[in-house]
């Protein structure tokens, strides 16, 4: 299989996903001003809740994650066929998600429930520093999770909440049939929770929830220290 018509198919894969993206985004309000602090279990944080979900490639590609967005139940509490993170009936809204190494982290959020939605990924910075310099346009894609049938990719988070939904690995591999280059499938798995707080707790982005965080890992780490007392 060619890298040109491997690159074909990647680009209309992805020019499908942006227009059900637009769809789904249009007419979403822009994000509210980061609310002010409240006291919380484990020190001063933001208003709202945070949640994180890892992302992995199968095969590995030089692809990482840049973004991504929510999908909002509507004001039955249903969860639409489609994807959208902004329902109008409901008022029901998600702002986007930003990335922290290979995690989609989601702060603020309004204590609801919500179901993962989209992941955007692109080259590193340094990949398109170097293939703009060469003229080359980076390469970028999506990968839309939302109609997943894994349990844990609906949550339901509260304030001063820290949600962690697992990992998801997206595999991919050529594709037998003729109208299609490759074929990509998903799998859920419960992924490290502490190494993703590890992640978020050197990150200044989410300095303001270094109490919450730290106060988790601290949790996860005494119970990992009484499962090995106990083996002991």
């Amino acid at each position: 299989m060619s890298a040109a018509r491997s690159r074909l198919a990647a680009a209309l894969a992805a020019a499908a996903v942006a227009a059900a993206v637009t769809l789904a985004t249009a007419g979403a309000p822009r994000p509210a001003s980061r609310p002010e602090s409240t006291a919380g279990t484990g020190g001063d944080h933001p208003a709202g809740g945070i949640a994180a979900i890892e992302f992995h490639e199968w095969p590995p590609s030089e692809l990482s994650v840049s973004g991504g967005f929510l999908g909002v139940p509507d004001s039955a509490g249903r969860f639409p066929e489609s994807f959208r993170r902004h329902d109008p009936g409901s008022g029901h809204t998600a702002a986007p998600g930003s990335a922290a190494g290979n995690l989609l982290v989601f702060t603020d959020l309004r204590p609801g429930t919500y179901r993962v939605g989209l992941i955007l990924l692109d080259q590193s910075r340094t990949m398109r520093r170097l293939l703009g310099s060469r003229g080359i346009k980076p390469t970028e894609d999506q990968c839309l999770v939302y109609g997943d049938t894994a349990s844990a990719l609906t949550f339901t988070v509260g304030d001063g909440e820290f949600r962690f939904l697992g990992r998801i690995t997206r595999n991919t591999r050529p594709s037998l049939d003729s109208t299609e280059v490759w074929r990509s499938t998903i799998q859920w798995s419960p992924g490290d929770e502490p190494r993703a707080l590890r992640t978020l707790l050197r990150r200044k982005e989410f300095a303001a929830w270094r109490d919450l965080l730290a106060a988790r890992a601290a949790t996860l780490d005494s119970i990992s220290s009484s499962r090995r007392r106990g083996r002991g």
